[in-house]
């Protein structure tokens, strides 16, 4: 059976390429006179007082809250915090372009704007430009060295660069100054599991689920952990309160799979296998794994034709296949070297 060989890489992918929203830092700037100036500072101030409810991405408010912005910033083309919350918006939508070009306006407006900085350095980093995002970060730290977000986001920013200490310091330090947010115990969390300072690792993971308990991936990595030390059956606990808050997640399934299978739970190992093939039929680890199902039930055709597609997915499973001891029975056999050939 394959095992999977570090969960890390899996989630490092999904949040490295997911981008991190900032929490509502920035007050309204202070109310300007005359009447077209007022006009202006009126509908940034709609925009904002509806911003302040938005926390889904997928909200439909914020078409509403970035034409306040727009009317704001056509009755005052200087209005600082409207391109900058109009980026924030863009940002939300996942628009990087507009995003991008409303920060670099808000900045040539305040060239002092901590969180202008910070935002335009999380964004560079969602889009891989690596330096300039570690310039706006640092900036913005400089700026106002109490914003955890930028310590956060530059915390990830080197996590994805490979430099561990510094995104351990910075995450040590956006937790001294936020200790109520779940991803960055999550973020530290990865980085003990890649150390497999499993014990550390199981605490930020724990930490992460207690500030936010629909934390999925949290409680997938620490159920891995426990799956790793053999304690299956805590691990399928960990694995199924994943799957309650997103069973549309294909990989869940897997993982709570492979500790099935370790039980002897052959049944409930293929259900878990079929349902990640369904969500997600590429998937070469749940054919590999399926096939060693189903030759612990000497189904040779079904296994033969799972293996078959697990090498179409990764012809790594033809070496595989070759030494591991689920399939020994069919090593002989003609088909099976076919296929791994």
């Amino acid at each position: 059976m394959h095992r999977a060989a570090t969960i890390i890489w899996l989630f490092l992918a999904l949040f490295l390429f997911s981008g991190r929203v900032f929490s509502q830092e920035a007050a309204p700037p202070e109310e300007k006179t005359g009447e077209e100036e007022r006009g202006a500072y009126d509908w940034f101030q709609k925009g904002w007082e509806l911003q302040e409810k938005i926390e889904n991405p997928g909200d439909p408010r914020l078409d509403e809250v970035l034409e306040c912005y727009h009317k704001a910033i056509e009755l005052d083309e200087n209005a600082i915090e409207a391109f900058f919350s109009r980026g924030w918006v863009y940002q939300m939508k996942n628009e990087p372009e507009p995003a991008l070009k409303d920060f670099n306006r808000a900045i040539s407006l305040d060239a002092e704007h901590p969180l202008a900085f910070a935002y335009r350095g999380a964004l560079h980093r969602k889009l891989g430009n690596h330096d300039q995002a570690l310039a706006d970060l640092n900036r913005a730290i400089e700026l106002n060295p109490e914003n955890f977000e930028a310590y956060a986001n530059r915390g990830e920013l080197y996590l994805e660069k490979d430099e561990h200490e510094k995104a351990i310091a910075d995450f040590n330090r956006a937790v001294s100054l936020n200790p109520r947010d779940a991803r960055i115990y999550f973020n530290r969390g990865l980085i003990y599991l890649y150390r497999s300072n499993h014990q550390e690792a199981v605490k930020d993971f724990t930490r992460a689920v207690r500030v936010d308990p629909t934390y999925a991936d949290a409680y997938i990595n620490r159920g891995y952990i426990y799956y790793m030390y053999n304690k299956h059956r805590v691990a399928i606990r960990d694995y199924n309160t994943a799957i309650e808050i997103d069973p549309e997640a294909g990989y869940y399934f897997f993982y709570r799979g492979n500790a099935h299978f370790l039980l002897g739970d052959l049944n409930q190992a293929r259900e878990d296998y079929d349902r990640a093939l369904e969500l997600n039929p590429r998937d070469a680890d749940s054919w590999y794994n399926k096939a060693c199902v189903l030759a612990r039930w000497a189904n040779r055709e079904g296994m033969l034709e799972s293996l078959r597609q697990a090498v179409r997915f990764d012809p790594a499973y033809k070496e595989t296949a070759g030494k591991d001891e689920d399939l020994k029975i069919y090593w002989s056999d003609r088909e099976f070297q076919e296929v791994i050939r």
